[in-house]
């Protein structure tokens, strides 16, 4: 009965896990002011690839040189998202952002401030399927 119980909440766990990275895993595109565009693509390895408007930022580079990772903290409320970027496999910079997902398909990024988070200068990004 208690292998029974321990398997049930291992399950659970592993189960919560894989649902909160379908949440986010795969390509997402948006514009940020009026002419910027944005493509963010998370990987399940923890990289993001960042592409502005034709620059591409980050990624998964060779050994974690120059590389970006990001970080959920599914924790906070609104949910907290770093972006963190590695030079010589050092962190270098961290952007810290807040989300909300709007939809299964819609999330809504914006500045993390020390006050409250301003959700209508953010930023609406849309999964490409």
């Amino acid at each position: 009965m208690k292998q029974l119980f321990v398997f049930a909440v291992i399950y659970i766990m592993i189960a919560g896990c894989i649902s909160k990275q379908d949440k986010y895993v795969g390509a997402w595109f948006g514009k940020t002011g009026a002419k910027d565009t944005i493509m963010i693509v998370f990987d399940p390895d923890g990289y993001a690839a960042i592409m502005k408007n034709s620059e591409v930022l980050g990624g998964k580079n060779k050994e974690g040189v120059n590389s970006t990772k990001y970080v959920f903290d599914w924790s906070k409320e609104p949910v907290w998202l770093d972006f963190i970027e590695f030079t010589d496999n050092k962190e270098t910079y961290r952007n810290k952002l807040v989300v909300r997902f709007i939809s299964k398909d819609k999330m809504l990024l914006a500045p993390r401030l020390k006050q409250a988070p301003d959700f209508e200068d953010g930023t609406i990004l849309t999964r490409i399927k």
